[in-house]
Order: structure tokens, then sequence, then C-alpha cells
């Protein structure tokens, strides 16, 4: 963009904000004209707004800019104003990278939500479904029983949950098989029947929640792309995202804004990073991998040792490798290995905020849920399931379909096809029935208390006849003795 001044004040060149804002459209081409006669610090406000504004847009090229500042008058705070008009004349040098930017920005914006209506016939059709009521009620979107209206859809899980009903606006309402006899109490109410229920209105909630597709884009210009990177074909890279070099990215890829991806990283094909997703160097990941928004894979792990009373980092020299159709959810973070590999295996899912430290070796088909951590060095085995906020301490191994409970601390071992609970993790089934007893402890407490007294009154009775015992004893020893002290 090159911006000449004006020496000579010109009515006509006087513009509004309107015309400010035509000049950053990209598919207009005019002069932009000021007139300024406020402080520096305002004008220099107006320009850097300007100039920041006009180089955002990809159809800009921003060669040069220059500002001119006028001294009028002598005021104690010798503050500079400007009398004078800037006439800018805004010079457009689109590549044809920044048309079809343009292009394929304005097509996504053109991408309305269209809202789908689906009538009780159709979703029985698609369920393979029995329609007790009017099979042409219809709705728009889905809802608890609680919350929704009329033209939401709701769905009950078993015969208990049918009081819901009562109270819900829904007038379309999946239920279980087995309880035909008591939907038709239900007048108002159309029913699908199907075997289960909670799975059917999953399936329809697919079908009727918004459809957002964000349109492929190509590679945004306002990304840093290294020339030695190679990104494959289909792959959409979005404004400000960083790609280091040496990269590689297979096809049909999704780089969402702000995704950083440092040198020597490896990528398969449709893959996902949403925004802000950090890779750092040399990580690897296969086909079909979601990365949702801030995850962090492949930072040093928290290795140290104390010198001379200093904490001094060790080095984590290894890398992270993870394999095809994983999903790693929202601000988790995997650790590089100090050498080797951490590993995450096929199909695992991580929920957010979940830390995984180095050199752990994360099985196939894992579920990790919010806030477990897992320390270095330790494994898993297949389908091995971690609830929220289990914490497993280091060179721990899971066996295969462990199921670790939520809070559960693991310091040791633990063998698979078991559910574990509590801190320290024991068996589920035990740790039940100390929880159960823990219940009954104030019961128990006053029990113990009555027995107390129980005991100390039958010690005292106990005393008193070991004392006549004794005084009969003694009589019958010494019959004359007693008879002479009468």
């Amino acid at each position: 963009m090159n911006v000449f001044l004006a020496q000579q004040p010109d009515a006509e060149s006087i513009c509004h904000a309107e015309q400010f804002n035509s000049a950053q459209r990209p598919d207009t081409c005019g002069v932009v004209h000021f007139l300024s006669c406020v402080s520096m610090y305002r004008t220099a406000s107006i320009a850097a707004d300007f100039a920041a504004n006009a180089s955002n847009s990809p159809a800009y090229e921003c060669k040069r800019y220059e500002l001119s500042l006028f001294k009028t008058g002598s005021d104690q705070l010798a503050r500079v104003r400007l009398a004078q008009v800037f006439q800018c004349v805004v010079k457009f040098n689109r590549s044809a990278t920044a048309r079809q930017w343009t292009r394929q920005r304005e097509a996504g914006m053109d991408n309305a939500r269209e809202t789908t209506i689906l009538s009780a016939k159709d979703i029985a059709e698609a369920l393979d479904a029995k329609i007790i009521g009017d099979d042409s009620r219809c709705v728009s979107g889905t809802e608890y029983l609680e919350r929704a209206s009329e033209t939401d859809l709701g769905f009950v899980a078993c015969q208990k949950n049918l009081k819901r009903v009562r109270n819900s606006r829904a007038r379309l309402v999946i239920a279980p098989k087995g309880i035909e006899s008591e939907l038709e109490q239900f007048a108002d109410i159309t029913f699908v029947v199907v075997a289960e229920p909670e799975s059917a209105f999953l399936i329809v909630a697919q079908q009727l929640a918004p459809k957002y597709t964000r349109p492929e884009v190509g590679i945004s210009p306002r990304a840093f792309i290294a020339e030695s990177a190679v990104i494959g074909s289909g792959t959409s890279v979005y404004p400000l995202a960083y790609i280091g070099n040496d990269v590689q990215i297979g096809s049909h890829c999704e780089i969402g804004p702000g995704v950083v991806i440092e040198d020597g990283c490896v990528i398969g094909d449709h893959v996902q990073l949403n925004a802000n997703v950090t890779l750092y160097s040399n990580v690897v990941l296969g086909n079909h991998v979601t990365i949702k928004a801030s995850a962090v894979i492949g930072g040093a792990g928290f290795g140290y040792r104390t010198v001379d009373g200093q904490h001094q980092r060790l080095p984590h020299v290894g890398s992270v490798h993870i394999a095809d159709d994983v999903e790693i959810g929202s601000c988790s973070v995997v650790d590089r290995a100090k050498v080797g590999q951490t590993t995450i295996e096929r199909g695992t899912r991580i929920d957010n905020l979940v830390m995984i430290a180095h050199n752990c070796q994360i099985g196939k088909h894992n579920l990790l849920l919010s806030q477990t951590g897992i320390a270095g060095s330790s494994s898993t085995g297949e389908y091995v399931i971690c609830a929220g906020q289990a914490g497993i301490a280091d060179h721990v191994h899971l066996g295969d379909h462990a199921v670790i409970g939520a809070k559960t601390g693991v310091y040791k071992d633990l063998e698979g096809g078991k559910a574990f609970l509590g801190i320290p993790a024991r068996n589920a089934v035990s740790h039940h029935r100390e929880q159960v007893s823990l219940k009954q402890l104030p019961e128990m407490r006053s029990t113990v208390k009555e027995l107390e007294k129980q005991q100390a009154s039958l010690l005292d009775k106990i005393e008193q006849l070991e004392h006549r015992l004794n005084q009969s004893q003694s009589l019958r020893l010494y019959p004359d003795h007693d008879s002479q002290t009468a």
C-alpha cells in the first residue's frame, strides 16, 4: 500500500468512516482521505489503525506508509496539531492467492445455518421403530424433558422415568419397548418406541443439530509456512498458523488458526488441529488424528535434579508418536520422552485437561477422562479406562481392560479385567464394602458405647456375686468361728 500526502487542503477530499472502511474491502479501489485537527497522539492512533486494517487484509500488499506532522501554535504543552488534509491513494496488488482466499472467505460467510425438521414418521423410518400417536408431529431440536419445548424431541430410558413426561412440554418422545400399554395414557404425546432409547435419541440429535461446515480455504496468505515444509493436497491452513522447517503434512488436513507446528513434525492424512494447538519439534501424528483447541504435544517433561541447592532441568531429547484414529481434548498435555518415544496407540480417546508425562506408553482404545494424570514411564494395556481425576504414579502398568475409578490413586501395578477405587487403589468390591461400613460407623459407635455400658454393669454384678460367693465359702469352712462371733 502506497500513501501519498496532499499538501493543500481540499474540501472534496474529506470523507467519512464509511469511505475509509470501503478501502478495506478487497473488491473496491478508491481514495481515502483524512482531515485532522487533533493531537499528535490521536492522529498516530488513526494512522496505526489504518495501517493495521489495510495490512491485515490479504488483498493488500503493504509497501510503505508515510505520515507528516505539522506543528501549529505554541501552547505550553507543545502539543503537535494537524491542519492538513491527507489524501491516501490505496493501490491494490491482488495476487491469485489473495483473490482465491477472498472468494473462499466470502463463500464461507454465506454458509448460513439451515434448520432441519423431522416428523415422527421420518424418525420412525430411520430407526425402524413403532409409533404410538400422531405420526405427523414434527420437531426441530432435541432437549432433556425438563427443559424441552413443544418443538423438541425428548426421550425416556425406562419405565420409572415416565413421570418426567407428565411435567414436560415435549410432544414427541422416544420410549423403550415393553411399556407400550402405559404410553397410551398420554393422549397428546407421540411416542417412538425403540429397544435403546438413549442411543436412538443421540442418532436423531445428530440429524437435527445445526450443520456448520468450515470451508476449505486452502493456504491462507496470513499463515507463516517455512519454505522447506511440505503440505499435501486438500489441506487447509488458516490465518496465523505457524509451520516450521522440514514439516510434512498429509492431504485433507485442517490446520486451525494460531496452530504452531515446530520443526521436523510429521502429520498424516485427514488430521484436524483446532485453534492454538502446539506441536513441539519432531512430533509424529498418524492418520485421522483430532487434537482440540490449546492442547500441547511434545513439550519437555517435568524432570529436574537438585545440584548445589539448585533445580537443574534434565534434557528431554525424545519425541511423541501418536497413532491413527486418536482424539485428544482441549488443554491436554503429552510430554516428549527423555529418550525414545512417548506413545499413544490407535483408537485412544483423551478428554480435556489430561496430563501424560514423558515416556508413557498408552495402549490401544483407552479412555482417559478429564483431569487424569499419568506420571512418567507408566504404561497401560488395551481398553483401559481412567475416570476423572485418577492419578497414576510413575513406572506403573495397568493391565488390559482395567477400570480406574474417579479420584483413585494408583501407586503399583494393577491387573487387568478388574475395577479399582480409592486411595490407595484397591479392588472396587472391597472398597464398596469399606464405604458401606463407613456409613454405618455412627450407628456402630452408639452400639459399642451401649455394649461398654452393659459390660461395665455385668462386671459390677460379677464382682458382687464373687464377693457373696466368697462369704458363703467362709461360712462353710469356719462354722464354729462364725457362731462364736455371733
